[in-house]
C-alpha cells in the first residue's frame, strides 16, 4: 500500500525491530554500557493511567487543579519529653500508608506550639501557623522556637514504624504546615529524597 501511495523507502531492506542484526547491536551496546557502569539496577515510582491501564512517562503525567481531599496529621514524636507531634498537611491522603519520613525545609522557621485547650503540642513553620489555626479553629501560642532537627524521628499514626525527619528545599511554605509526608513510592521528589538517605 506505501509503494502504491508513492511513500519512498528501502523496500527490500527495511528496519524491523525484531530483525536480528538489530537485536544483536542493542544487546552489545546495552552490554558495552552496563561494563561501562551506566546501568545499575535502582527502583523509582511508576505512573499509571487506570483510564487506559498502561505506564506513563513522567513527562505525560498533568495535574489540573483539583479541589480534593487533603488532610492535616499529627506525627507523634518519638521524644517523651516534651510530648508534641510534627503536623504535616497533605493533599494526597492515599498515599499514607507509604509515608516514610517527614521533609522540612531547613532556610525556615519553625515553632513548639501549645493547643490552649487540650495542651498537645505541634511542630509548624512559623509562616504557616496563622492559616493552620484557620482551617483547624484550634487556639495556638508558642511555646519555643524549634531548631534542632538532628536525627529527629516521629511514629507513622498507624503503621508499627517510625520516620526520619529530613532537610528538603522543595517544601513549598505557600500552604499547609511547612512539613512534608514523604512516599518515595508514589512521587519523584520523594523518591529522589528517599534515595539520598
Amino acid at each position: 500500500e506505501f509503494q502504491r501511495l508513492g511513500v519512498l523507502g528501502d523496500w527490500g531492506n527495511p528496519y524491523l525491530t525484531m530483525n536480528d542484526d538489530y537485536k544483536d547491536t542493542i544487546t552489545s551496546v546495552f552490554e558495552r554500557l552496563k561494563a561501562e557502569g551506566y546501568i545499575f539496577k535502582g527502583k523509582k515510582p511508576v505512573y499509571w493511567c487506570y483510564q487506559d491501564e498502561t505506564a506513563l512517562a513522567e513527562a505525560e503525567v498533568e495535574y489540573e487543579d483539583d479541589k480534593g481531599p487533603s488532610i492535616y496529621v499529627a506525627f507523634p514524636s518519638t521524644s517523651d519529653d516534651p510530648v508534641f507531634s510534627y503536623v504535616i498537611w497533605t493533599t494526597t491522603p492515599w498515599t499514607l500508608p507509604a509515608n516514610m519520613a517527614i521533609a522540612y525545609k531547613p532556610a525556615e522557621r519553625y515553632q513548639l506550639y501549645e493547643n490552649k485547650a487540650d495542651k498537645k503540642r505541634y511542630v509548624i513553620a512559623e509562616k504557616l501557623v496563622e492559616n493552620f489555626i484557620k482551617s483547624t479553629g484550634m487556639d495556638l501560642e508558642p511555646v519555643a522556637p524549634w531548631v534542632d532537627w538532628a536525627g529527629k524521628k516521629a511514629w507513622h499514626p498507624w503503621q508499627k514504624r517510625t520516620v526520619p525527619l529530613l532537610p528538603a528545599d522543595f517544601v513549598a511554605m505557600d500552604t499547609g504546615t511547612g512539613l512534608v509526608h514523604i512516599a518515595p513510592g508514589h512521587g519523584r521528589e520523594d523518591y529522589v529524597l528517599g534515595s539520598a538517605h
